[in-house]
């Protein structure tokens, strides 16, 4: 009988190729791979540069709250294992698809973090950039944040919808793609709580979704900012703004107050302009 023809799958948003799964590991006497818990990033270009960005907490493995080891066993990570897709060009216009394993060292041979810290706090703000080695003829096909063409900057609210695009207790949404949890803004935005960049948001989040892109939504009608009245600039339908970096619930209960903390999106830039090398817990 002749091969069943592939259903071509049809990706509803774009967005759904930024988020990854990553796993903290380090390698055992032989060499061999030992993975810590999954968690989540997405990627970041500067300067031409490829970085991942994900939570303080997953490359090290320690709790930045209650200063302990997130592990009973302290499992302490030296690299970042994930998978990255990439597209070569085979000519005549034909592009050929590699998905393959990548590991990050966390540590160069000092001993020093590779990660790059917030400039100001440290981490206090609980999400780091490492950056990706070359690429050579390859091209990125996971969508970078801040590559993704359709953002439009809009004011956000207290009460806006939002996403938190991630894989809960390792979950997946097919294919490798995340699942987009709901979410809703629940503090105000241009107020730092604790005096740090971060904000609420009201959602159902669980363990493997630490260092998730969060995406905010608005329907019907959104106006970039300063922006006033309807002009050719309104987005009329669905307008969406990368709102920040997901670093886990407050409190043990995943039934209780179901409150997420998410790091505005400007920190990710601070941090890769201030080019500050990441510290260690016992530093």
């Amino acid at each position: 009988m002749p091969d069943t023809p592939k259903k071509k799958i049809r990706i509803s948003n774009r967005l759904s190729h930024s988020a990854i799964r990553v796993f903290p590991a380090r390698r055992n006497e032989k060499g061999e791979l030992i993975l810590g818990a999954q968690a989540t990033a997405f990627f970041w270009t500067n300067d031409g540069i490829v970085y991942v960005i994900t939570n303080w907490h997953n490359v090290t493995a320690w709790d930045p709250i209650k200063d302990r080891a997130l592990s009973e066993i302290a499992f302490t990570p030296t690299c970042l294992d994930f998978s990255i897709e990439l597209a070569r060009d085979a000519g005549e216009g034909t592009v050929i698809r590699d998905r393959r394993k990548a590991t990050l060292d966390l540590f160069d041979g000092e001993g020093r973090p590779l990660w790059l810290e917030h400039p100001n706090f440290g981490r206090k703000v609980d999400v780091v950039a490492l950056k990706v080695g070359e690429l050579g003829d390859a091209r990125l096909l996971s969508q970078p944040i801040n590559t993704y063409a359709d953002w439009t900057d809009f004011d956000i609210s207290v009460g806006d919808d939002a996403y938190v695009l991630g894989y809960p207790v390792g979950l997946d949404g097919g294919a490798g793609f995340p699942i987009w949890k709901r979410a809703s803004i629940a503090s105000e935005p241009d107020i730092d709580l604790d005096g740090l960049p971060k904000l609420v948001v009201d959602t159902a989040t669980r363990k493997g979704m630490s260092g998730s892109p969060v995406i905010a939504v608005r329907r019907g009608m959104a106006n970039p900012k300063g922006v006033v009245g309807i002009t050719d600039k309104t987005v009329l339908g669905t307008a969406e703004t990368f709102l920040g970096v997901y670093s886990g619930r407050l409190g043990d209960d995943p039934l209780g107050v179901q409150i997420g903390i998410v790091w505005k999106a400007r920190v990710v830039e601070e941090i890769l302009h201030g080019g500050l090398r990441g510290k260690t817990p016992f530093e």
